[in-house]
């Protein structure tokens, strides 16, 4: 196999219409925000990265964030962190650099497929659609659009590397070059690195390299034999580090049918592109008592006949052409299958289902547009037909994404979207409280939380956000009763502790709330809700020294917190440390230009200064 000639006008316009198509398709992600929907824990709000540092660096290479060991991604984003900080050691970090370079690795990911399909199908205009296809097809927007998907774009960059560069290898004429094979394995440990789920890299290879290229069996599983080994360690790994199997795993016999279902979700998606959102409410339990899976498994195997039928015919006149057809129809099952269900997995609390597990797989149907493509646009007569046919699709294509990047702006935007896409996402009600309780509008968090517990009466985190509606609202009682029954669900939850404690206090109970306070920091000692709590407690009790270094740790762990920031501004204000106190709440103010409390402050203390 051979690709275009890098010198040729067409390899070199093709990249650019992929590169700028992604730029219009997906600009809008650049004045997006961080959401509550992980990134506050991966990057915003992650004490680790506020600001960053070389001890933080390799706590990521030696521990796991998040039940996931993505020391890459984490690297990643710690050289974001340092560049959005500039030498700034607080206030909040920018969310544009971020979603930048989840962007610039979705066009390298994109050009990377080009180049992949190039070699597979021997024709670049084909190749081009293909790419285009797995560039701007809506179900890509939640990974490139989310700030912490990141680590999903990067994951697919690599694994799409390794399979070019195997390919390279394999496909060439004897003796091989080493240098592809020195690549694709460092791309594929490095894909590993950034997110375990790299580990079907091999599968993918295997498949290639045995259908399309078609070397001997026993030749190519030597070749790949390093690879297995290192996939089968990255899976022990990972299943060290991922929690216990959750309430919502189902019996061993039913596993197939909750697959085959998650199968038939994705294949509506990629076909009918509409109802995205980051919670489908797919769970195992819900498929079961609505008895979906009965009949679900009809849409995957009404998929694969086609595709055997399709294969069969072309196969007695274009063989290489039907292993391709067979090759798209096992890439997406090799990408999806460690998410679809037969092992229990921690999302699935949520959803079976989820957009950005298909980001590599998309490769399959990019593969399979190309590979029909290839004789239509062949034959000169016709060209000009299909190039329209087929742009046309496209267009739509980017244009759904376009509008579904929006979704992303804010957390307000994304919940309430999620909510009109599935009104039973406990998560998008817990989110939308929390959202309400920050902005200051608690009376509009107390329905949504009380929504998520009745959706969801067993998680604790939705007794915590209704506790911290109903304290906002000055309801002391109710408010330490529902706090006392998240502690009861979860008695080694630090916040449902952190949040009792500001409870107790403004309600007069400084020793309950002392003892709590000083429980949750015993659970982590870096939560910076705690601090804030027990450096507010010192201050109620004219603790000013104790209650400076509690702040100060708040604001230090914590640098989105308007609260920590303003309380802290106050502190040193009575201290005398007018600077520094200007600085923190000019800090809060940026945060939060509503916050009362801490446009207050600023004036007076500016008031005290002339």
């Amino acid at each position: 196999m051979s690709s275009p000639s890098l010198l040729s006008a067409r390899s070199l316009l093709y990249p650019a219409l992929i590169a700028l198509a992604c730029l219009i398709t997906f600009a809008p992600i650049l004045s997006n925000g961080f959401v509550s929907w992980d990134d506050y824990e991966t990057i915003s709000r992650n004490p680790r990265l506020n600001p960053p540092s070389t001890e933080a660096l390799v706590y990521y290479w030696r521990h796991p964030h998040m039940h996931l060991y993505a020391p890459l991604t984490y690297t990643v984003w710690m050289t974001l962190a340092a560049v959005a900080h500039a030498g700034v050691n607080t206030g909040p970090i920018s969310a544009g650099l971020f979603h930048a370079a989840s962007l610039i690795l979705h066009i390298l990911a994109s050009l990377v497929v080009f180049a992949l399909l190039c070699r597979l199908v021997m024709n670049p205009t084909a190749a081009l659609y293909g790419a285009l296809l797995f560039a701007l097809h809506p179900v890509q927007v939640e990974t490139v659009a989310w700030a912490s998907g990141l680590k999903d774009v990067l994951c697919g960059l690599l694994i799409w590397t390794a399979v070019w560069q195997y390919l390279r290898f394999a496909s060439a004429v004897s003796p091989r070059p080493r240098l592809p094979y020195v690549l694709a394995t460092a791309a594929f440990v490095l894909g590993m690195l950034a997110k375990p789920t790299a580990m079907v890299t091999p599968l993918l290879a295997l498949a290639i390299d045995a259908l399309i290229v078609r070397r001997p069996l026993r030749h190519v599983l030597v070749t790949l034999a390093p690879w297995f080994t290192l996939s089968v360690a990255c899976a022990v790994i990972t299943a060290l580090n991922q929690p216990p199997a959750n309430a919502m795993q189902v019996r061993v016999f039913l596993r197939p049918l909750i697959a085959t279902d998650a199968l038939a979700i994705y294949l509506y998606k990629l076909l009918i592109p509409l109802g995205l959102a980051i919670d489908h409410g797919r769970r195992p339990d819900v498929v079961v008592a609505h008895g979906y899976l009965w009949f679900t498994w009809l849409a995957p195997l009404t998929a694969a006949v086609l595709l055997w039928i399709v294969r069969r015919r072309i196969k007695p006149s274009n063989p290489a052409k039907a292993a391709l057809i067979l090759v798209a129809g096992i890439v997406p099952l090799i990408c999806l299958g460690p998410v679809l269900g037969l092992k229990s997995f921690d999302f699935q609390m949520y959803s079976t289902v989820a957009e950005h597990y298909l980001y590599p797989a998309m490769l399959g149907p990019a593969l399979l547009v190309a590979a029909l493509l290839i004789r239509p646009l062949s034959r000169p007569k016709i060209k000009p037909t299909v190039v329209v046919m087929v742009t046309i699709p496209l267009v739509a294509l980017a244009g759904a994404s376009h509008v579904q990047t929006y979704y992303w702006k804010d957390n307000l935007t994304l919940f309430t979207h999620v909510l009109d896409v599935n009104p039973d996402s406990f998560a998008a009600h817990n989110s939308l409280a929390a959202m309400r309780i920050e902005t200051g509008r608690p009376d509009l968090a107390v329905d949504h939380a009380r929504r998520a517990i009745q959706l969801r009466p067993g998680n604790e985190a939705y007794y915590l956000t209704l506790g911290n509606a109903l304290a906002a609202q000055n309801d002391l009682p109710a408010a330490a009763a529902v706090l006392r029954q998240a502690i009861s669900l979860a008695p080694d939850d630090p916040a449902a502790h952190s949040n009792l404690v500001s409870v107790l206090a403004r309600a007069g109970d400084f020793r309950g709330a002392q003892e709590h306070a000083h429980r949750a920091l015993q659970l982590d000692p870096n939560d910076s809700q705690a601090h804030l709590n027990l450096g507010t407690l010192y201050y109620q009790l004219n603790r000013t020294d104790e209650a400076l270094r509690e702040l100060e740790t708040a604001a230090r762990l914590g640098p989105d917190s308007v609260i920590a920031h303003t309380n802290l501004a106050f502190v040193l204000m009575e201290s005398g440390r007018l600077a520094e106190a200007e600085a923190h709440f000019i800090t809060a103010v940026k945060l939060n230009p509503r916050y009362a409390d801490a446009q207050r402050g600023l004036q007076e203390l500016r008031k005290a200064k002339r």
